[in-house]
């Protein structure tokens, strides 16, 4: 019987031309497909090091000597996984970031306007889109999870899907993962609905609840949806894949298929947990917003059952509750719009805020206020969160504020 010969070994250590055939985690929390990969690129061995500890080694399958993989397995330790440097300053990525967005959704509502009215899905259009966003998404995520909160009702589908598409590429690229897996991710957010473009329009804005028949209508969104796109030969079957179950449940409670824990695979987990936290984070004919506060605590609950467990936790680390562009309530009970991030581990609930409106919820003259500064002040006068607010709550026009924000980086 042939001997298999394995060699642990920490991910920081992984070079090119390594087979790995054994993780500390499940493989179907990673996106690769098989049981056992040949390391060939750059991505694959960065997307290693950013979701595992330590890996196994065939040394058989391995392009490396033996004697060669041993010796790096005892080496120092060399790279650890891929971090992604912030480049630009939100305030200046905003008016850039806020182009791509504007551009990209326009793109997401034709290809769903030619889809409905049974035309041809191109795929190119929205592998466009991908490319402008991450490009953003690369340098500061942070505006685009800003412009992301922006939201309409009666833009809603092309807008989540685009959100969607935005909040999987910074979630790939907070994981650390490859450019091409990050890609991949936002395909997936971008094209998972677009089968709802062949379900009736009165059943997806019923105000009301859906009938079990409406919703057995609805359920089959998933279905046109990877029928419309399996014949494209630009996308990769992952994302094939994650059109076709991101309403499948890790617990068997999802559809079309019912599937359960081990067949459901990594895109289709991680764009199962974006969509679910951009579609509570949304207002829908049948449902008011959350604030994402709500948002991720309805997603932590249900860690386990519903959603991959160690997904989530790393999601809610991507999205942060106190990013550019959410609204909270002071203390003292004014309103602000957080503007700008602190990254400081023991000062994230401490960003800088633009306060626009009084205790009353008047208009008042914005003002910047730093709540790391705050903490240098006595206990008794420090300005400090309260809660985070959804849209309405708040009485704030982001959109408004946006624009304002953008013309003021214009004209400075």
């Amino acid at each position: 019987m042939k001997q298999i010969q394995v060699v642990k070994i920490t991910t920081d250590r992984l070079c090119l031309g390594m087979y790995v055939s054994e993780l500390d985690c499940s493989w179907l929390q990673t996106p690769f497909p098989l049981q056992g990969i040949l390391l060939k690129n750059d991505d694959d061995l960065l997307t290693l090091r950013a979701l595992c500890e330590q890996v196994g080694i065939d040394v058989k399958k391995s392009l490396l000597s033996s004697q060669d993989i041993r010796a790096i397995a005892k080496a120092p330790p060399r790279l650890t996984s891929k971090t992604y440097p912030i480049l630009t300053t939100t305030e200046d990525e905003l008016e850039v970031a806020s182009e791509h967005y504007q551009s990209s959704l326009q793109e997401i509502e034709r290809l769903l306007g030619e889809v409905a009215n049974g035309q041809p899905l191109r795929s190119q259009q929205v592998i466009g889109a991908v490319h402008e966003c991450l490009e953003s998404i690369i340098r500061n995520p942070s505006a685009m999870l800003w412009l992301s909160r922006i939201k309409h009702a009666d833009r809603y589908t092309a807008e989540h899907c685009l959100n969607v598409g935005i909040l999987a590429m910074n979630f790939g690229r907070h994981l650390g993962l490859g450019r091409q897996y990050i890609e991949w991710l936002g395909l997936c957010g971008m094209l998972h609905d677009v089968g709802k473009m062949q379900v009736s329009a009165a059943l997806l804005n019923k105000p009301g609840r859906l009938t079990p028949d409406e919703f057995d209508q609805v359920k089959k969104h998933a279905e046109y949806g990877y029928q419309a796109l399996r014949d494209d030969p630009t996308l990769p079957p992952a994302v094939l894949e994650a059109v076709y179950s991101h309403h499948e449940r890790l617990d068997g409670t999802g559809y079309p298929r019912g599937l359960r824990d081990v067949a459901i695979g990594f895109f289709t987990r991680v764009t199962s947990i974006v969509d679910a936290y951009d579609a509570i984070t949304s207002q829908r004919c049948y449902s008011p917003a959350e604030s994402s506060a709500k948002a991720l605590s309805i997603l932590y609950n249900n860690r386990g059952s519903q959603f991959d467990s160690r997904m989530v936790e790393y999601f809610i680390q991507s999205v942060g509750l106190y990013a550019p562009g959410a609204i909270i309530e002071l203390n003292n009970g004014e309103r602000a719009v957080i503007i700008a991030s602190n990254p400081a581990p023991d000062l994230r609930l401490c960003p800088k805020v633009a306060v626009v409106r009084d205790a009353k919820g008047h208009a008042v003259q914005e003002r910047i206020v730093d709540l790391a500064a705050e903490r240098t002040r006595p206990p008794e006068q420090q300005l400090r969160i309260k809660r985070l607010l959804t849209l309405d709550e708040s009485g704030i026009d982001l959109e408004s504020f946006t624009r304002q924000t953008l013309n003021q980086n214009l004209t400075a």
